[in-house]
């Protein structure tokens, strides 16, 4: 899905602005205020920037500077990189600090176009285009952007096509005063997946790799989670959290809900948690346990949630076990598509977006997830 908010193409050239910096610096952990950004429109593509933890702040330890000023270079006036690609395994906020610099630059350039979309999305639109012969139509809007934002270039292996109309985007960006951002597993000189012309434009722009945050930018990580989740914690209940939780932000976002959950009262009034809950508090919520409550929760057996069947109450059922996959482990898009018996991990993108926005409407669903959530976290 796209996200572009759209201006005539000769504002390009707008007034300068500058950057505002980190919000501040603790312990060496600067932050990114994310979260607080108002914005005009909210990016999402296909589930994955729209999760609890792509809209709050990003936190970046000594290990992560460079990964951090080279994403928001695509926000000054004149970019001196093309593109900008940030690299690293999963779990580590690639997602989270492309999607926040794509929320940032439509608060702060309103005027201006802003593309995100998943490489998924870039390669089965065009092939579309293809299809329908409006590739001409379908690629002017992506060079109308002012930014455009792809994710999981991973997602390109094999479609050559595809790639080849990314080099010709690339080359158009860096002719014309466009900015790119782009995000991938591993540094493009390490890898076979991309062709030749594709692979040579990436290491040719600014290829910043993100690394596992330090135990001290878990530690912020968690003093955020907690505020959000309105859960008090000490500062050595924190350290202890930071240490046993592991992980990113997701990771630690999950842990803490978990914490919530034990507490089972009004968050208002959840009172100080011991160092017993913190103890177990480390994530350790596995594929399996989420398929076994999803189906006892709605009565189905656990073989059916990988199964063929588009029955709707199956359908559901399945749609919530991928969400919940997604929110309790630090399991990729590709494992927990396999694990539901799913080839195509768009799939389970797919499935996240509808759970979420039935959760918003549908009271008894809702109910259901609560009862799964609360098994989950041992409540």
């Amino acid at each position: 899905m796209n996200v572009a908010v759209h201006r005539p193409r000769s504002d390009r050239q707008a007034s300068s602005r500058t950057l505002d910096g980190p919000s501040g610096v603790v312990e060496g952990v600067i932050t990114i205020p994310f979260a607080s950004t108002a914005l005009l429109a909210e990016p999402r593509a296909a589930g994955e920037p729209g999760s609890r933890s792509s809209t709050a702040d990003f936190f970046a330890g000594p290990e992560n500077r460079l990964a951090v000023v080279a994403a928001l270079t695509v926000l000054l006036d004149q970019c001196p990189y093309h593109p900008v690609v940030l690299c690293g395994p999963a779990g580590v906020g690639k997602s989270h600090l492309a999607a926040g610099v794509a929320r940032l630059a439509m608060s702060r350039f309103p005027d201006r176009q802003i593309i995100y979309k998943l490489a998924a999305d870039f390669a089965r639109e065009f092939a579309e285009a293809v299809d329908t012969s409006s590739v001409e139509e379908y690629v002017g809007g992506l060079s109308a952007a002012w930014l455009l934002v792809l994710e999981d270039l991973d997602q390109l292996a094999g479609k050559q096509a595809a790639q080849q109309q990314l080099a010709s985007l690339l080359d158009w960006a860096e002719s014309n005063g466009g900015r790119v951002l782009l995000t991938l597993s591993q540094p493009p000189a390490y890898g076979t997946t991309f062709i030749a012309g594709l692979r040579s434009r990436l290491m040719g722009g600014l290829v910043a790799e993100i690394h596992p945050p330090s135990e001290a930018c878990r530690r912020q990580m968690a003093s955020d989670c907690a505020a959000r989740h309105g859960v008090t914690l000490a500062p050595e209940q924190l350290t202890r959290l930071a240490a046993h939780a592991g992980g990113g932000y997701r990771q630690i976002d999950a842990a803490v809900r978990r914490i919530a959950l034990r507490a089972a009262v009004p968050a208002h009034t959840r009172p100080l948690l011991d160092s017993e809950a913190l103890a177990s508090a480390r994530p350790a919520v596995s594929l399996s346990r989420i398929a076994t409550l999803v189906a006892r929760e709605f009565g189905l057996r656990v073989g059916e949630l990988a199964g063929v069947s588009r029955r709707r109450q199956t359908a559901r059922a399945r749609g919530v076990a991928m969400y919940l996959s997604r929110e309790w482990t630090a399991a990729s898009l590709q494992r927990v598509a396999q694990h539901f018996g799913r080839s195509d991990h768009t799939t389970v993108m797919h499935a996240c977006e509808q759970t979420k926005r039935r959760l918003n409407s549908d009271p008894e669903l809702s109910r259901q997830v609560a009862a799964i959530e609360r098994a989950l976290a041992g409540a």
